[in-house]
């Protein structure tokens, strides 16, 4: 994979490849110029050449360097703002300054190997994004390093809300506001910071993990030792522990009716009048690692490489098959992750189609199979860990590393 070519003059050029590093083309032969030991997991991402031919690179796991002399020196030394991002894009300008572009929206300014300025248009928290809702103003809420962070509509730039401590979860409550959960509670964000939701329940110290409101509009919350409690409106109730029911612990409450699909690595709970455990042999001895609703009600979990239906029947998980239009194209009996590459998220649009994400891309399941959205149509990011369709036909994607992207649907199909 070549990722970057870089005239040198004369004939000759930079070459970045992908997974190997930096080398010197003439033409005819390259010779690689990176050594190992310079960036994190030896993972060059982006070069430039300055206005004096020096050869500079940043990693996508961090770091900046210059090559001068026949050797590689790190710049701006053990800055945090430097070696904790994800470096994407690289420019140079006359005057012998260099500029680098990360994927948490930090821009940074470098002359005479000295860092010469910052600017932050929207910076994240830590450059990764997860668990995407929107509420029903149209804002959408995410969260970024424990912060809940907001963005409007047409918004280029995000707001973070005031919260105390870390946040683990958000969910939208029937009337279309935004719920928190997390280190220190439950609250109900506002539009100038939140609202402090009181939990009475026999936990000391709670540590809430995930929450939803089920169809009757009831609140349903887990905490980090597996508590489980629901509340109506009125009173607070304990309705089971996740640890005890042998799920272990829980990143994900989706409604189901009036009651409540519990997920987790370890299996799944429902708790519909009683509590029904499936644990790993349900999925094919497979980690669950995400889970998401259909507007009918339907309930699928995700494998890293399979998508599971559950059948209420049946009582059962079943893998999902393709249907008859999918098969007359594929010959594959379950709707598989592509050869070499495994689930990590999934959500579906309004209109029922379910999108997931692999490491390297989003996909779409229509009537003839999949239809996956490649860097062309603007995803060129690693690690999709959060999905959300909104009914403006919109697609954004929350990355694990590489910040957040919107893309209107209309310019994928």
């Amino acid at each position: 994979e070549i990722r970057q070519i870089i005239p040198r003059g004369g004939g000759r050029y930079y070459l970045l490849v992908g997974g190997y590093g930096v080398y010197r083309f003439d033409g005819h032969q390259a010779r690689r110029v990176s050594k190992e030991g310079v960036f994190p997991e030896d993972d060059i991402s982006v070069i430039t050449v300055d206005a004096s031919g020096d050869l500079w690179a940043a990693g996508r796991f961090g770091g900046i360097a210059v090559y001068q002399n026949g050797r590689w020196k790190p710049t701006a030394g053990s800055d945090p703002k430097i070696w904790q991002q994800s470096w994407r894009s690289a420019t140079a300008d006359d005057d012998g300054a260099v500029f680098f572009g990360a994927a948490s929206g930090l821009v940074v300014g470098i002359e005479e190997n000295r860092l010469k300025r910052i600017r932050v248009p929207g910076e994240l928290p830590d450059g990764g994004v997860r668990r995407l809702v929107r509420d029903g103003s149209g804002r959408v809420f995410f969260l970024s390093g424990g912060r809940v962070v907001r963005m409007e509509s047409e918004a280029t730039a995000p707001r973070f809300q005031s919260f105390p401590g870390n946040v683990a979860d958000l969910a939208v409550a029937p009337g279309g506001g935004v719920w928190a959960a997390g280190r220190w509670g439950l609250f109900r964000i506002e539009d100038n910071g939140f609202t402090e939701f009181a939990v009475d329940t026999e936990e000391h110290d709670p540590a809430f993990v995930a929450l939803c409101f089920d169809d009757d509009g009831r609140l349903w919350v887990t905490s980090r030792s597996g508590e489980v409690h629901r509340f109506d409106g009125v009173l607070w109730m304990r309705v089971g522990n996740a640890h005890a029911l042998g799920l272990g612990s829980v990143d994900r409450l989706i409604p189901d009716g009036g009651g409540v699909w519990a997920f987790g690595p370890g299996g799944a709970l429902r708790k519909a009048g009683r509590w029904v455990s499936f644990g790993a042999e349900a999925f094919g001895e497979s980690a669950v690692v995400d889970a998401a609703r259909a507007p009918n009600g339907t309930v699928i979990a995700l494998t890293p490489k399979n998508i599971w239906g559950y059948d209420g029947v049946a009582s059962r998980w079943r893998r999902v098959g393709p249907t008859r239009a999918q098969a007359q194209r594929d010959t594959a009996t379950v709707l598989s992750a592509p050869e070499g590459e495994t689930f990590q998220c999934a959500a579906f649009d309004a209109g029922g189609r379910l999108f997931v994400g692999t490491e390297h891309r989003i996909g779409v399941l229509g009537e003839a199979g999949w239809v996956w959205i490649s860097a062309e149509e603007g995803v060129d990011a690693v690690d999709p860990v959060a999905i959300l369709v909104t009914d403006e036909s919109a697609l954004w994607v929350g990355f694990a590393r590489d910040g957040l992207l919107r893309l209107p649907r209309k310019s994928l199909w």
